[in-house]
């Protein structure tokens, strides 16, 4: 069974903020998997689902755009669902907010019922009743439990026969996703429900945002702007999977530290529903199952994300002589800072010599990108003339005594010129064995940077 739950301009950062619950249970309890790199192809929901749903872009399908009077109706797209009902699947298809329906606002929607499923009829005759009720409510009942009983609902009425469900909620995120705070609690009580009920052991889980929010505040923000162009994607794998696919699981985890796209998980679709060694593409060679390892140095372009989507960040190589000495002073007065308490034990390093230094930020593109200029997001604006108040560094360096090896990445304020370093982002990269001898038992946090006197 495949079983996705998505929200509206929800990014990784945002489920963080707003669904710890959710997320702690998701994956501490189930061992669930964050796909951390994990970027978007296009602007809005439409170019977020259909390179999931059908493999390709908009542009690579028939037109079903409202203002084109040659198009059709999107039923002819290669939906995945369609697959996988052949397969003896039961499908369904739920989203909420249908006035603004993903297939339906600026395409000219589905002649006929896409999947054996679907909540559209309830939405569109529910939603012209709402103001009769206290917000977020219809009668006595949250709105969103509706849309969450809807598929506790199917897991009763079919056992165990096979299932793939995909639910797309928006209300509580599309305008502003602090909302989806309202949703923690029932989002992990379905959990709770799943497991306990063992309807997990035999489902691929998957939560997920189409993309980050477009239209907050924090959208005109650098930060925003990479939010908006990484949603969150984690998958759940049932034991009886991983026992029967380990080196496919094994693949997955290594690219949740990789570059991932919407052309991925379909190809990662196609695998779950038949798995071979020898299979058809079927993203037109941007997309890779993540069950098959993703080169560790993929680009977006190989992937086909165009630069202005590309979240990646530049990295450039730093040269100027105060700038290396700033920095890597930095470092050293962090670390030794970090054994002031000991001084007498562990002495105080000095830089022996700097390795490399280099200056990463946002893409170019990203920071100039405003908005698409036209309804459909085929046209970038490059209006934007956004700058940056932060630069990151990435510095490695050798200290002695002992010929420790250290990379770092500190924080820099163009405005004040102050540096930070953090010790989450400070990492020893050679041995340093016995060396820190006198502290290793007391203090033994502090072995990759004492030096015993």
């Amino acid at each position: 069974m495949v079983k996705s739950i998505g929200f509206d301009s929800t990014s990784r950062m945002a489920w963080i903020r707003n669904l710890p619950k959710t997320r702690e249970f998701f994956l501490n309890k189930l061992g669930g998997l964050e796909l951390e790199g994990y970027n978007i192809v296009g602007d809005g929901t439409v170019q977020a689902l259909l390179p999931i749903l059908t493999g390709s872009t908009e542009h690579d399908l028939p037109s079903a755009r409202r203002d084109d009077p040659l198009a059709t109706e999107v039923d002819t797209f290669p939906w995945i669902w369609n697959l996988y009902k052949k397969a003896g699947y039961v499908t369904a298809w739920a989203e909420d907010m249908s006035y603004i329906g993903t297939f339906q606002m600026r395409l000219k929607g589905f002649r006929e019922q896409p999947t054996d499923h679907s909540m559209r009829t309830y939405f569109m005759l529910a939603e012209p009743m709402y103001h009769k009720f206290a917000p977020w409510c219809i009668g006595s009942e949250p709105r969103h439990l509706r849309f969450l009983n809807w598929f506790r609902d199917l897991y009763s009425m079919y056992g165990n026969k096979p299932k793939f469900m995909f639910g797309f909620h928006s209300e509580y995120s599309h305008s502003c996703n602090n909302e989806l705070k309202k949703i923690d609690d029932d989002l992990l009580d379905l959990l709770n429900h799943l497991h306990s009920n063992g309807h997990l052991n035999q489902t691929i889980l998957i939560f997920m945002g189409d993309h980050g929010a477009r239209f907050t505040d924090v959208r005109s923000t650098p930060q925003g702007k990479l939010e908006e162009r990484m949603p969150y994607f984690a998958f759940y794998f049932p034991p009886h999977f991983i026992k029967s696919h380990p080196r496919a699981v094994g693949n997955f985890k290594i690219n949740t530290k990789r570059l991932t796209t919407p052309f991925d998980i379909h190809e990662t679709l196609h695998d779950i529903l038949n798995f071979q060694e020898q299979r058809v593409d079927h993203t037109k060679g941007r997309g890779i199952s993540l069950f098959k390892e993703v080169p560790k140095n993929r680009t977006c372009e190989e992937s086909g994300v165009e630069p202005h989507w590309c979240a990646c960040l530049e990295w450039v190589k730093v040269h100027d002589e105060a700038t290396v000495l700033a920095v890597s002073k930095a470092v050293i007065d962090f670390i030794n800072n970090l054994t002031l308490h000991i001084r007498e034990l562990c002495s105080l390093l000095q830089l022996d010599h700097v390795i490399s230094l280099s200056r990463f930020t946002p893409n170019s593109e990203v920071l100039r990108y405003k908005k698409s200029s036209d309804q459909h997001g085929d046209h970038p604006d490059f209006s934007d003339n956004m700058t940056l108040d932060y630069d990151y560094y990435q510095v490695s360096l050798m200290t002695r005594p002992g010929d420790g090896h250290f990379e770092v990445t500190v924080k820099h304020s163009r405005r004040s010129k102050q540096l930070w370093v953090s010790e989450k982002e400070l990492s020893r990269t050679n041995r340093y064995g016995n060396v820190p001898f006198c502290i290793a038992d007391k203090y033994p946090n502090l072995r990759p940077y004492c030096y015993c006197v």
